[in-house]
């Protein structure tokens, strides 16, 4: 498989995800090695009824943790 054809798989893959989101049709997402991904805050506006979880190390989603704490910090003050 080319990267060509793994790149369009995984668009029509995310595309099917998210059309599903859309109509309430997905209860939970479980994303294995989420790393610094932020797909689960990205489609978070689509539907408020489907769970979204990310598993990672320890180490790893403590960083990304750590750093969407400061970004939401200055995103919430940065309109003062």
């Amino acid at each position: 498989m080319t990267k060509t054809d793994k790149m369009a798989r995984l668009i029509s893959v995310i595309s099917g995800v998210r059309s599903q989101l859309m109509n309430n049709d997905i209860p939970q997402i479980v994303i294995f090695g989420a790393g610094y991904n932020v797909r689960a805050y990205r489609n978070s506006d689509l539907n408020s009824e489907t769970n979204v979880f990310e598993l990672d190390i320890v180490a790893t989603q403590s960083r990304k943790n750590e750093f969407l704490k400061t970004l939401i910090y200055f995103h919430k003050y940065e309109s003062l």
